[in-house]
């Protein structure tokens, strides 16, 4: 399960709840907490939540094992779109920096930049690095760059420019 904190001041954990089964739950400042989606596959419903992260607008990102990113709005309302796997998917990662989405792929060994809006910007392979064989994972930002963790070496982490995914 994954706490997020967006610009409204509202934190979403990805989790499984008692009779919804993997769902997002919204708690607002005042403790008051909310399901939205469901379990399932489709907008609004999830496998396994995998990753969440939100813009400044307070929209959160929040992606699974489908093939798609979903989007919970501001207002609770959930939309999607679509991401195109050359090989397939397992888990993906995402973070929001400089008003695009970087999303890893471990089963593609590639980073993906994607508009908010769902088009695809760029794209890199990673795949190997000086020291190995390399699958992304987790993806972490600072106030520059961000951060992709091998999956099957926790040990090593590449650093990238979000502006032209240079490593």
């Amino acid at each position: 399960s994954m706490i997020i904190n967006s610009s409204s001041g509202r934190m979403y954990l990805g989790a499984i709840k008692t009779g919804t089964g993997v769902c997002v739950i919204r708690i607002n400042a005042e403790n008051d907490a909310s399901v939205l989606g469901s379990a399932g596959t489709g907008t609004g419903s999830f496998t396994g939540i995998s990753d969440i992260c939100a813009d400044t607008g307070g929209n959160v990102y929040i992606v699974d094992s489908q093939a798609m990113v979903q989007v919970l709005s501001s207002a609770d309302t959930f939309s999607s779109w679509v991401i195109t796997p050359s090989v397939g998917i397992d888990e993906l990662y995402i973070e929001y920096i400089r008003g695009n989405l970087f999303i890893s792929n471990n089963l593609d060994k590639a980073i993906y930049k994607y508009t908010t809006a769902g088009a695809l910007v760029d794209s890199r392979q990673l795949s190997f690095t000086a020291f190995g064989g390399f699958t992304p994972g987790r993806i972490y930002k600072s106030s520059q760059y961000i951060f992709v963790v091998n999956k099957s070496n926790k040990n090593e982490i590449v650093k990238i420019d979000p502006a032209n995914l240079a490593i």
